[in-house]
């Protein structure tokens, strides 16, 4: 898999009623910059994209845009508009090769690019699949908060700031250089995609928990219980039963992993709590992970599944 990492830079109207419309089509932004770089085997290839655009609408530069960007309307007077700059990315992504996907840093960019193409009545239907890894790194990372800047990702991954930031070119290699230190790319992207997935539907959770208060008086019991015997999906909402394919990491611990109703791969573990008094019975169901689906795998490759109808006596045998 080759990866187009893509980074842009637009101008904006100077207030929200000077937005231009054709129709029902609004132009909230202009693109004045494309900067992309290709990622393939782990390694930036020697070869990149940089183009400016000669805004129509939006040819007065904020302070803030010149100022963050570095672009002054002298930068772009002289240069070319959109469509031409697009027929010259769209041939250098040919160029480059294989089978692609794009790789923004964040969720705007791509929506951005095709929003103008639709605005402007150009062909933005060639643009491959795309995704964000800004969300991919701050789970890896375990960073607990949505949104990380790109100059944070970049020191995460040990290495150093040379070029200026909020350029569309420096932007798209300071993304590949991250992407590039990045492994598993493919399994990370489908467990972002479950949680994508998840967010769009408002009926939908990432994870659904249960804690048991009533006591049994031994792991056995327990496990025979109604209460260790099903899972609510954290995505359809439907029971489904635990006995017949859970495999057992503990006596205390069982794991399942299943495709809902819906397709969704779920990994729903049961645990049971004891203490003196007697044991709880606690489940969590979540979009399965790689780490939960290999380790379900091999358990079940090595010894099967955990026949719960046997619980009691081979239990009471220790």
């Amino acid at each position: 898999m080759t990866y187009i990492v893509l980074d842009m830079e637009w101008s904006q109207p100077v207030t929200k009623e000077k937005t231009v419309h054709r129709g029902d089509k609004a132009l909230s932004v202009e693109i004045i910059q494309i900067g992309a770089a290709a990622v393939k085997d782990g390694k930036i290839l020697d070869t990149a994209f940089n183009e400016y655009i000669k805004p129509i609408y939006y040819t007065k530069l904020t302070p803030r845009i010149s100022k963050l960007t570095g672009i002054t309307y002298d930068k772009l007077k002289d240069a070319d508009d959109f469509e031409r700059v697009l027929m010259r990315f769209r041939r250098w992504i040919r160029s480059v090769g294989g089978e692609q996907m794009i790789v923004i840093w964040g969720n705007e960019d791509v929506v951005l690019l095709k929003q103008q193409c639709d605005f402007f009545g150009c062909d933005g239907s060639w643009l491959p699949e795309w995704f964000n890894l800004q969300p991919i790194i701050t789970k890896k990372y375990g960073i607990n908060r949505p949104q990380m800047t790109l100059e944070a990702a970049v020191e995460l991954v040990g290495e150093k700031s040379v070029l200026r930031y909020h350029s569309a070119v420096n932007d798209a290699y300071y993304t590949a250089l991250v992407l590039s230190k990045t492994d598993n790319i493919p399994e990370r992207l489908a467990w972002q995609r479950k949680v994508d997935y998840a967010h769009r539907h408002p009926f939908t959770s990432l994870v659904t928990e249960y804690h048991g208060r009533r006591k049994y008086k031994n792991i056995s019991a327990a496990l025979l219980s109604s209460e260790a015997n099903s899972f609510s999906c954290p995505v359809c909402g439907r029971s489904y039963g635990m006995r017949s394919h859970a495999v057992m990491i503990s006596d205390e611990e069982y794991l399942l992993v299943l495709n809902c109703c819906t397709n969704k791969s779920i990994a729903a573990s049961l645990k049971l709590l004891c203490e003196e008094d007697g044991c709880t019975v606690h489940k969590k169901a979540q979009l399965c992970d790689t780490e939960q689906e290999r380790l379900y795998n091999e358990i079940l490759s090595s010894r099967g599944t955990f026949d719960f109808s046997s619980a009691r006596r081979a239990l009471r045998r220790k």
